[in-house]
């Protein structure tokens, strides 16, 4: 089952990181795409902030060490946030020890730029793709985005 969802601003892709995180459990991985920009960052946070309850500003992508790990040790959950977008090849992804995060029944993956390791995700993984509405943004006169994401399996 897949959804489609348009966003306006900042404010409503980040409303939709809160809804999509609380449709998450322990065991899931779900691969983000989409063009720099597009803000996959910024829903990424708002799963992280909703789950955890850590504070948004708290809560930064791993471009350069790849992975950041946020847990709640009071519900015993670990959240995995992968940025891929330096990573030369899944062969990488897999000598830097992360495969085994794909598969823990207990942690939740949260991975951008899952394409590169496309061929490692397990096949119940979510995909949300994101991508900037272009026509629907020109138009407006503020500095706010509109975004189309595509969620499903």
């Amino acid at each position: 089952m897949s959804s489609l969802i348009h966003t306006q601003s900042a404010r409503e892709t980040q409303e939709f990181g809160g809804q999509f995180a609380a449709t998450l459990k322990r065991g899931d991985v779900v691969g983000f795409y989409g063009e720099i920009g597009v803000g996959k960052t910024t829903v990424i946070q708002s799963i992280v902030h909703h789950l955890i309850g850590r504070p948004k500003t708290g809560i930064t992508s791993p471009t350069f060490n790849y992975l950041n790990i946020y847990e709640n040790e009071a519900m015993s959950l670990q959240i995995c946030h992968f940025d891929l977008y330096r990573l030369e090849s899944k062969e990488t992804f897999l000598e830097k020890g992360f495969g085994d995060y794909l598969h823990d029944n207990e942690t939740i993956c949260l991975i951008e730029w899952a394409c590169i390791i496309a061929p490692l995700l397990p096949k119940n993984t979510l995909h949300v793709r994101m991508e900037h509405d272009i026509q629907c943004t020109a138009q407006r006169k503020d500095n706010e985005t509109n975004r189309t994401i595509r969620c499903g399996q």
